[in-house]
């Protein structure tokens, strides 16, 4: 009897250690607290075991809350917790990029819902040095619901810093979504770290996710970066993925007097998106046209290449009357010196498609009694979300709101005009 003990004892041991050293992990990493209703410093230091141990740190709720959306509004308050030491060396502007790069654990809570796990590092290009607060990348341990139709583990959180007045980000991405040219969920959040109130916020879905989500379809997307310079944000491993992109690219390098180049563009991109798209940004003044581009693939059969789409991006440098230096002159193309706009211009067909299209948008989707009540209800929005704020903070506020968003709304009109003379005389 003893002999068969001393044979079978490791195989009853093992697991039994097994579960302890689990329990002890899971306890201890949790710092002694149960799993109900909290997941709250579940993420693991080392990176490595974060995999294998999630089945431990990822507690199930035994009375799961209602949907994210339920109480989902504009201004939705988030709270998020970093260590202390953390949040002031991310805080430090010489350390900012490095933060770029590194992911810190912290505590987010949605409203006064249940702490969450989430890792954030930062994110932006001019805006990362903001002295005051930084842009954010959130990533969830467990996927939200922000609407009905969007549950996602990863959100930016954009603290508009280029935008005074906190609205003409929203109001282009507002116009965009009707045109059909941005498709990310946007919301206002009001971001608390450490128990410090940094202000008002825009919350926005990544745009390679939102773009996915909108198409099924899609197996290909690329961000504009410099002129005819593209980047692969994401890829389907499909038969020649970037077959589309690259004839693009040697499109937009061919000799103009090429016979057939007219055509050619019309078969690999979607030109009235492309249209919409000019036509747009010059309405609006918008300086930043070169990397704020989003082009994707969509095949219906994945052996065969499909027509590029594009999706906008990051507005906040609109309604900017000077040019930038680098652009070539257009009176219709604002602010622009990438090749393909270059050959809207330059090719006598398309230069013609365009200002067709720029005159009738002008009569209906741009017109600019159209434009400017969109702006303004933003701009309501906007001041509806400093209701909390003491009466004074309120009136300086909305008195700051309300003189910027009247320049944008005189620079509309004014831009109207000139789009509508150049229309003319050409």
């Amino acid at each position: 009897m003893w002999k068969d003990l001393r044979i079978y004892a490791p195989w009853i041991l093992l697991p039994a250690l097994g579960l302890v050293i689990a329990l002890y992990v899971a306890g201890g990493r949790s710092g002694g607290s149960t799993f109900a209703g909290s997941d709250e410093g579940q993420f693991l230091r080392d990176p490595k075991l974060k995999r294998t141990t999630k089945s431990f740190l990822d507690p199930v709720s035994p009375s799961p809350e209602p949907p994210l959306y339920t109480i989902n509004r504009e201004g939705l308050p988030i709270t998020m917790t970093f260590a202390p030491d953390q949040w002031q060396l991310m805080r430090h502007l010489s350390n900012r990029r490095i933060y770029k790069e590194r992911s810190i654990p912290v505590t987010i809570r949605f409203g006064d819902r249940q702490p969450r796990s989430a890792m954030v590092h930062l994110r932006g290009g001019g805006s990362l040095n903001d002295p005051t607060r930084p842009n954010f990348r959130v990533s969830l341990l467990r996927a939200e619901e922000f609407t009905p139709e969007l549950e996602t583990k990863t959100l930016f959180l954009m603290n508009m810093s280029q935008d005074a007045a906190q609205i003409k980000t929203a109001f282009a991405y507002g116009v965009l979504r009707k045109l059909g040219l941005f498709h990310p969920h946007t919301q206002y959040a009001s971001v608390t770290v450490n128990g410090e109130p940094l202000g008002m916020f825009l919350l926005v879905e990544p745009p390679v996710a939102a773009i996915r989500r909108r198409f099924d379809d899609v197996t290909s997307i690329y961000r504009r970066r410099n002129e005819n310079l593209y980047s692969t944000e994401w890829t389907d491993p499909v038969p020649n993925a970037n077959g589309g992109i690259d004839q693009l690219i040697s499109a937009n390098l061919a000799d103009e007097s090429s016979p057939g180049l007219a055509e050619t563009f019309a078969n690999l991109i979607d030109l009235d998106q492309l249209f919409t798209w000019i036509c747009f940004n010059s309405s609006i003044y918008n300086t930043d046209m070169l990397d704020e581009l989003f082009i994707y693939e969509r095949r219906t059969d994945k052996n065969q290449p499909g027509k590029l789409g594009m999706m906008a991006w990051d507005y906040d440098d609109i309604f900017l009357t000077k040019p930038r230096r680098v652009a070539f002159a257009d009176p219709l193309i604002y602010s622009s010196s990438d090749h393909l706009d270059l050959k809207i211009k330059n090719i006598p067909s398309l230069y013609a498609k365009l200002k067709e299209k720029m005159a009738a948008m002008l009569e209906t989707t741009l017109d600019e009694e159209r434009l400017v009540r969109d702006l303004r209800r933003m701009q309501q929005l906007r001041d509806s979300l400093d209701d909390g704020l003491p009466p004074d903070v309120q009136s300086r506020d909305r008195a700051a709101r309300e003189r910027i968003a009247t320049e944008y709304e005189a620079l509309l009109r004014r831009r109207h005009a000139e789009l509508r003379a150049a229309i003319s005389a050409k």
